[in-house]
């Protein structure tokens, strides 16, 4: 598992390799819940001891297949009440455009007080990218002329 840190607590970064599941999703734009929820367990399991949270307490929710056309980016951040928004880049040219968290001045960032104040992180087929729910991120427009094809979700508590 890869990561990369740019917090006190890390940011994490993984490859998830299932072709079988990328192709049924690509051609049905639709994601089977518990393929996914298969997919990624380790990787969250990972992610909750990092942040010593119990991963039995924690449910991936709000799953949903996402595409971006040449100079689109349909990433909406609507959500309330979770911990985490993941993004599973399912199949993107490496010159899509970039993931870009920038720290707000004027915010304070809770837990992430070393957070640096400007970080790009290149679109990578395959990738897991977890960010926790007080971090500001942007996915940038897709710069490729390839759709960008991804699974957006969030990580919350179970109750």
């Amino acid at each position: 598992m890869h990561q990369i840190n740019i917090f006190t607590k890390s940011l994490f970064f993984t490859d998830q390799k299932d072709s079988e599941f990328k192709k049924e999703t690509v051609k049905t734009k639709q994601v089977d819940v518990k393929k996914f929820n298969k997919i990624i367990s380790n990787f969250v399991d990972g992610l909750c001891k990092n942040y010593c949270i119990d991963s039995q307490k924690i449910e991936i929710d709000n799953i949903s297949f996402v595409e971006d056309l040449k100079n689109e980016s349909n990433l909406n951040q609507k959500f309330k009440d979770f911990l985490f928004q993941g993004l599973y880049l399912i199949d993107v040219d490496e010159d899509c455009g970039l993931i870009s968290f920038k720290r707000e001045p004027e915010k304070i960032i809770f837990i992430h007080t070393d957070f640096i104040p400007v970080f790009n992180f290149i679109a990578r087929e395959n990738t897991v990218v977890v960010i926790p729910f007080n971090v500001p991120f942007d996915l940038k427009e897709n710069k490729s002329n390839k759709k960008r094809q991804y699974i957006h979700f969030t990580l919350k508590y179970a109750y």
